[in-house]
């Protein structure tokens, strides 16, 4: 029995998740001005630590447009920047970054055509 209870316990040290919930950030437009969008992401690794994590994803986030985090290609992107960055910065080993919610205040067709806009659809 106790062999079984310490395997579980190095399986769940070596496998960490953490949630950031209710992210929030003012990003530029490439249209001019800030729009605000809010992130929920789920991050599993190891050496995870919530505020280096939030640290690198303020860096991180802050290198984007706004309409480069909703397309595929730009949410792929931001994983694997913001995995690179936690790494290199934090020594963070990010093996999996879920993204849950990309939201923001412009409804579904003002996203589209601003993507149109871009030249990004």
């Amino acid at each position: 029995m106790k062999k079984i209870f310490l395997i579980l316990s190095l399986f769940t040290l070596c496998f960490a998740e953490l949630s950031i919930e209710d992210f929030e950030s003012d990003l530029y437009s490439r249209n001019g001005g800030l729009k605000k969008i809010e992130l929920n992401l789920k991050i599993f690794g190891d050496g995870l630590n919530k505020d280096y994590i939030l640290d690198s994803l303020n860096m991180v986030i802050s290198s984007y447009f706004y309409e480069d985090l909703f397309t595929e290609q730009g949410k792929e992107n931001l994983k694997k920047t913001l995995i690179k960055y936690a790494g290199k910065r934090y020594s963070i080993n990010i093996d999996e970054i879920l993204i849950i919610k990309l939201k923001s205040k412009d409804s579904a067709e003002a996203i589209k055509e601003i993507l149109k806009d871009a030249n990004l659809l």
